[in-house]
């Protein structure tokens, strides 16, 4: 029986010469690899193949980490933080327009410089601790707020638990510590996604000076990676080489019941019906998911969200009351409050997530994360007809004639 290649687990942080590994990983899975960005790691297993490795800027929530690294190799990379931070700005800048509105004030697009203070003074997307914040993430119960020390611990510990790490000024060490798992990964990174020669130019010593003030915290973090290390090259403090077994079945995540819980969700009911039931609904049809919820003491500006995953694990749909823009005030003792959405998805079974916390993200004290409360149940297509895709867009079809006609009644 031919032996089953690894599957290897990439935590690829932004702008740390990891398109380069990804492609070395490819190459060294002869093609069983899939590449996934800015997802949890749900979604990307959810299109992942059960014999293939994962790469991408993904997202792991509390318990997922200590299986995924029973099943996977794992590996991640760091870079310099301050050239790091430098290089960011400029993807942003070289990147898609809705990217590059990041950097659009009324006096024009940011410089460089500019947008280092912007880090300083109010940060729209905070680049300045991106290694402390990602890989903390790995490890942190969302039991409380964090001190930056405890930060700082969290990222540690979780860099002790990869199989690889690597540094971006020495990627083809990368490359050689992933030949022990992938024999067929070309001893050379191959050059990828490199940073324009004129961006170089633009960066001054001040603006040099000022990032690396503002990545002092994941400077800590990258300094004493260097020094467990041995001449910048790839290194591991996990043990020896892990062999995975020879069961290729599909990988199981645990379901995700997590947060400090001073307020919690004690009942959820779909339509009126207990969630467990799993009332069936016509696309078209409107639900109405009224949540009751615990809270010891009173709690103003949470924020309350759900979410619609697919078969697949797929993010279909999620959003809360702070971008809805709706205030959320919690009394002590129990409250009822409701989330009505209209149903314009294609029949299937839906996974509904809900989520209780402050400001836009779960790491904002969360006070409860649960996972498929409930299941959404499309079971026809209803009033708007056959479509394909996931889900229905109101669209119209009309003659240049009629709508001059339209236009001229207006």
């Amino acid at each position: 029986m031919t032996k089953l290649l690894p599957r290897i687990l990439f935590f690829h942080m932004p702008k740390t010469g990891g398109t380069s590994l990804r492609d070395a990983i490819r190459v060294g899975s002869h093609g069983q690899a899939v590449e996934r960005d800015f997802v949890s790691i749900r979604a990307a297993l959810g299109t992942l193949p059960v014999s293939c490795s994962v790469s991408g800027h993904l997202t792991v929530f509390p318990g997922e980490w200590p299986v995924l690294r029973q099943r996977f190799v794992t590996l991640t990379v760091l870079r310099d933080p301050a050239k790091r931070l430098i290089s960011q700005y400029f993807q942003i800048r070289r990147g898609a327009p809705h990217e590059r509105e990041e950097l659009v004030t009324a006096g024009g697009v940011m410089s460089l410089a500019e947008f280092l203070e912007a880090q300083r003074v109010r940060p729209q997307h905070d680049y300045r601790q991106l290694y402390i914040n990602w890989l903390s993430s790995l490890k942190d119960p969302c039991s409380g707020p964090l001190s930056p020390a405890q930060k700082l611990d969290f990222a540690k510990a979780a860099l002790c638990e990869f199989d690889i790490v690597g540094f971006t000024s020495s990627l083809d060490s990368v490359c050689e510590a992933l030949r022990q798992y992938l024999p067929d990964c070309p001893a050379s990174a191959p050059r990828l996604n490199v940073s324009a020669s004129g961006d170089k130019q633009e960066v001054s010593e001040e603006d040099l000076a000022l990032a690396q003030e503002l990545t002092e915290m994941d400077r800590a973090l990258y300094d004493w990676a260097l020094s467990v290390s041995s001449d910048c090259s790839a290194f591991s403090m996990a043990g020896n080489p892990r062999e995975r077994s020879d069961a290729d079945e599909k990988l199981l995540l645990p379901r995700l019941d997590f947060g400090l819980k001073e307020a919690a969700f004690a009942d959820v009911r779909l339509n009126g019906k207990p969630c467990d039931e799993s009332p069936h609904f016509e696309c078209g049809d409107w639900c109405e998911i009224r949540i009751t919820i615990d809270a010891i003491r009173p709690m103003e500006g949470a924020t309350l969200g759900f979410g619609l995953r697919d078969h697949q694990d797929q993010i279909i749909f999620g959003t809360n009351s702070k971008l809805l823009g709706e205030a959320i005030d919690l009394p002590a003792g129990r409250s009822e409050w409701t989330i009505k959405f209209h149903v314009l998805l294609r029949p299937g079974d839906y996974q509904i997530d809900l989520s209780l916390h402050t400001g836009l993200s779960h790491r904002d004290s969360c006070q409860h994360w649960k996972q498929s409360v409930a299941t959404l149940s499309v079971v026809s297509f209803g009033w708007p007809g056959a479509f394909e895709g996931h889900s229905y867009v109101p669209t119209y079809v009309y003659s240049a004639a009629r709508a001059a006609a339209a236009l001229s009644q207006a």
